[in-house]
């Protein structure tokens, strides 16, 4: 009953935009009524009295180019402002930048529908748009969300996994789209699509990226020793990557071998001491062989001396819920609850959350290195704006 009032609210409260802004549109202040557009749009983006009013802007001012210098992206936009500008490059034909634009706003704030867009239902849209963008754009989109998905997430990603789909069956031998592409049905539970999709791309091109998304669907879909198998073979190759040999160990952990995890602890600390992942992990998986609380006070050492160490603060406070009579004594810097079961599902705490009132320069590359910090979606570079933007 809740959730159908807050969409009540929200609706009613996108409905009272709408009307400003055409007050403001009929007396022909059209900065006050681009501003209630955007304002209406970061309040309900699937009510489609907003994408009407945004039209009717869009025709009083003469086209989507002159429409888009009232929705700038070059400066510090809001997310209602940054989707109505995604909303009119699609209405000039500019496809890629549309998508681009649109899942950077994806990012900031998943919970909305902001994919509900007649022009990302279009049949001959796979056609018109690079798959390289739209590769980019899973990977961007995707990046901050974590298993399991809220259903308010879970049902605003949809129309989006529709239209990756639609894209994929047009370039079936894609890999990095086959591979960011599998994120979806993991994180919407048809894991099975993902280990297919995933496994295709590998199968074309074995490489970082393709095993990397590869072992996540493996490791969603209980497949551990799949996963471990296909992760330790790209561990292989050079470069070392720090980050996957903190996610071996921390499956192997998983799964009970601690012990197992540990040389790939030591090994990436040989080719970085102060690994923002392997460091704190090396004290936590000491801890699951052994029980010597000495680790534990070294995790909170560690936690203390590197507070750019996100993943030290959430280990360290996973074990002190399990251990309240020591977490009583020592407290991490910043407690957290939640799950640290994975590593590199868990570097999305290194992002902004997904209830962020920010969304990161538009100009943020995602990492393409296969050593990166970041999580495996989010290993290709994303559309490049200069702009922040803002809820």
């Amino acid at each position: 009953m809740r959730r159908h009032s807050e969409c009540g609210d929200q609706r009613l409260a996108a409905e009272g935009e709408v009307a400003i802004a055409r007050l403001a549109m009929d007396a022909g202040d059209l900065p006050h009524a681009a501003a209630h557009v955007a304002d209406a749009m970061a309040t309900d983006p699937g009510l489609p009295e907003v994408h009407e009013a945004l039209a009717e802007f869009c025709a009083r001012v003469g086209d989507p180019a002159a429409a888009m210098e009232h929705f700038p992206i070059d400066g510090d936009a809001s997310l209602g402002a940054a989707a109505c500008h995604a909303h009119l490059r699609a209405a000039a034909g500019d496809w890629d930048t549309a998508l681009g634009v649109l899942a950077a706003v994806m990012e900031a704030k998943p919970s909305l529908p902001w994919a509900e867009a007649a022009w990302l239902l279009r049949e001959d849209l796979p056609e018109l748009i690079a798959p390289d963008t739209v590769a980019h754009a899973t990977a961007r989109a995707t990046a901050t969300l974590r298993e399991p998905l809220h259903e308010d997430v879970r049902t605003a990603l949809r129309p989006f996994d529709r239209f990756v789909s639609a894209v994929v069956d047009r370039h079936p031998d894609h890999t990095r789209l086959l591979a960011l592409a599998s994120a979806l049905p993991r994180l919407l539970d048809a894991t099975d699509h993902a280990i297919d999709r995933a496994r295709h791309a590998h199968r074309i091109n074995p490489g970082r990226l393709e095993a990397v998304m590869l072992g996540w669907a493996l490791r969603t879909g209980a497949k551990p020793n799949e996963a471990l198998a296909v992760w330790e073979a790209t561990l292989d190759d050079e470069p070392f990557d720090g980050h996957l040999a903190g996610e071996v160990a921390e499956l192997y952990a998983a799964t009970g071998r601690p012990e197992a995890g540990l040389p790939w602890i030591e090994r990436a600390l040989r080719h970085e001491p102060d690994h923002p992942m392997a460091a704190p992990l090396l004290h936590a998986l000491r801890y699951q062989v052994d029980g010597g609380m000495n680790h534990l006070l070294a995790l909170a050492d560690h936690s203390r001396a590197h507070p750019d160490h996100e993943l030290a603060d959430e280990l360290l406070a996973r074990l002190s819920i399990a251990n309240p009579g020591w977490a009583s004594s020592t407290q991490p810097r910043n407690h957290r609850s939640g799950s640290c079961t994975s590593s590199l599902r868990n570097r999305a705490a290194s992002c902004p959350k997904a209830s962020s009132s920010r969304c990161r320069s538009l100009n943020r590359p995602a990492p393409c290195s296969p050593s990166d910090s970041a999580s495996p979606a989010r290993r290709q570079p994303t559309a490049s704006f200069g702009s922040r933007i803002r809820a």
